[in-house]
């Protein structure tokens, strides 16, 4: 009887790990049960003991930072997972973290940052809903997100994994109308140009 209460308690300990998000995600990246995925902090916070920490009296709430009280959401900024523009929010969130915010991607492809809008995720925003690109490439860049492991990355490892994150999406989905969003972007380095074959 010892023996199964101990062997019960283990099972437990390990189910419990398993589903901490301390333990699922890296870096400065927060686990979000809803979508059963690591994101990074929005735009302005900071990660802190496992979530985002807002400026200005802000809350996180819903994956952005929002007034005290506010029950509605920015409408420019929706989640990924709530429609009509949540993917290029993710979308928007991978070219923040992953190139705008990467001294690397900065130093190395500078033009290809600020051709796809990075730093200013507002304007991202509004060119990918622009289009109409809150569709099956957008969701592939979310999905894919945590698997480039470039958030937070400022070095070649963490510029490579974010390059062939949109490579990848946009070779599985040609006829996306976010991908010559995309491509106007990449094509703004030669170096970068030289090494892609699904831009026009």
């Amino acid at each position: 009887m010892r023996a199964r209460s101990i062997t019960c308690l283990m099972l437990l300990c390990l189910f419990s790990a398993a589903c901490s998000p301390a333990r699922r995600c890296g870096g400065a990246l927060y686990f979000d049960p809803e979508n059963v995925s690591c994101r990074p902090c929005p735009t302005g916070a900071r990660f802190e003991n496992g979530t985002c920490e807002c400026p200005d009296d802000r809350v996180f709430k819903d994956h952005r930072c929002v007034a005290p009280g506010s029950s509605q959401l920015d409408a420019a900024t929706p989640d990924a997972a709530n429609g009509s523009n949540g993917a290029c929010d993710g979308y928007c969130e991978l070219i923040e973290e992953c190139l705008a915010k990467s001294q690397f991607a900065q130093s190395v492809i500078p033009s290809v940052v600020s051709g796809l809008h990075g730093g200013m995720p507002e304007e991202c925003l509004r060119a990918c809903a622009a289009v109409g690109g809150d569709g099956a490439l957008a969701m592939c860049v979310v999905e894919g997100r945590e698997a480039a492991a470039c958030a937070g990355e400022s070095s070649q490892a963490g510029l490579r994994g974010a390059i062939m994150l949109l490579s990848d999406c946009s070779h599985a989905h040609p006829d996306d109308p976010l991908r010559p969003v995309i491509c106007e972007g990449l094509v703004q380095s030669p170096l970068v140009k030289d090494q892609i074959d699904f831009c026009d």
